[in-house]
């Protein structure tokens, strides 16, 4: 009865360990298919942000002309600089 149980013991114990190195095996997969998926998206991302700040400057810049021209300020910034000697800033234009 030992023996059977021993061999039925060994036998459980082989099939748990194929079964590890398949799952190993396919962990280690997945990684690399979500390495590859992460680096492709940053790739992406880098290609598709130069052309946006571009963008962006450029839309501003049609925007804020006028108003530069008149105030010596943009329209959109950052508000107004702040308090002399104080260190803090003023907060926005007009308040």
């Amino acid at each position: 009865v030992s023996a059977a149980i021993s061999a039925v013991s060994g036998d459980v114990g082989k099939e748990f360990q194929a079964l590890s190195a398949q799952a190993a095996a396919f962990h280690s997969q997945f990684v690399q298919a979500l390495n590859g998926g992460g680096f492709a998206y940053e790739a992406t991302e880098a290609a598709n942000a130069s052309p946006l700040q571009t963008l962006e400057q450029d839309i501003l810049g049609v925007i804020n002309a006028p108003t530069q021209a008149l105030t010596g300020r943009p329209l959109i910034g950052n508000g107004t600089n702040g308090a002399p000697g104080t260190g803090k800033t003023a907060g926005p234009v007009g308040c």
